[in-house]
Parts: structure tokens; sequence; C-alpha cells
């Protein structure tokens, strides 16, 4: 069927903005002070569950 508006908004950002820019910026800020961030909301299994 035909995608919503903001299904499309939605896999935009998560194919371009998220790993582009979020998790890029994400994990600059985390290295520069030693520490490895996590992002478990991010697995393909819980983001399918929520």
């Amino acid at each position: 069927g035909k995608r919503s508006r903001l299904a499309i908004a939605q896999a935009v950002d998560c194919a371009d903005w998220l790993p582009n820019d979020l998790l890029l910026k994400l994990d600059r800020m985390l290295m520069a002070h030693g520490l490895e961030g996590r992002t478990p909301f991010l697995d393909p299994v819980v983001a399918e569950f929520a």
C-alpha cells in the first residue's frame, strides 16, 4: 500500500540523517572524552518491537 508522508519522513531520517549526522556527532563527542556510546534502541529487533 501507499506509505504516509510521516512514514516516508521517518524512513529518510533513519537512512540518512541518523547515521550521517546524529550518530556521527554522538561518536565524535563521546570519543573526545574517551567514552564509548551505546545505542540499544537502534537494534533492529528492538526497533521492530517498538
